[in-house]
């Protein structure tokens, strides 16, 4: 139970939501942030390269209590108890990676971003190509401009970072 519970506060308006978040977008686009991931802004040249990282679905070693990582073809998570840390006890999950994963995170990752993909990579990644994996799945996301496909390059219009997380469930 969160404070704001507790204290009575109520989620605003959907409508309202949305007014505030355009709002915010404009003000930053006009103070030179642009939106290089679905919730994060930077000016050009200061993304943060740590949370690109994970958004370019590279390998990183998580130390410590709680941390996670990613070593291909694992990613794991250490116990957060620090007790059974000391102890030896570290990692508390560790998931293989299967080819099937690879292709979910790549999509996870790569959709949350501003830029995308490129068609090319996803051949090169997993010998296969996109539109044959997803046929059926992702032409009306297309028709509706929430998903753009140009000069090569899979990417979210604003509108569909926004709804990211309902073309995910959908394509996925």
């Amino acid at each position: 139970m969160s404070i704001f519970y507790v204290k009575g506060y109520k989620e605003i308006d959907e409508d309202l939501s949305r007014e505030f978040y355009d709002t915010i977008l404009d003000f930053l686009r006009k103070h030179g942030f642009e939106r290089y991931e679905v919730s994060n802004f930077a000016k050009p040249g200061f993304e943060s390269k740590h949370n690109l990282t994970y958004w370019n679905n590279g390998e990183y070693i998580g130390l410590g209590v709680g941390a996670s990582g990613y070593v291909y073809p694992y990613r794991y998570k250490n116990s957060s108890n620090l007790t059974s840390y000391l102890h030896g006890k570290r990692n508390l999950e560790k998931d293989f990676i299967t080819k099937n994963d690879n292709k979910i995170y790549f999509l996870l990752c790569n959709l949350r971003k501003k830029q995308g993909f490129l068609l090319k990579t996803y051949e090169i990644l997993f010998k296969t190509r996109f539109f044959d994996d997803f046929s059926g799945k992702i032409e009306k996301f297309l028709e509706n401009n929430l998903i753009i496909v140009e000069n090569n390059r899979v990417f979210c219009s604003d509108e569909g970072l926004i709804k990211l997380d309902l073309i995910l469930k959908e394509i996925i």
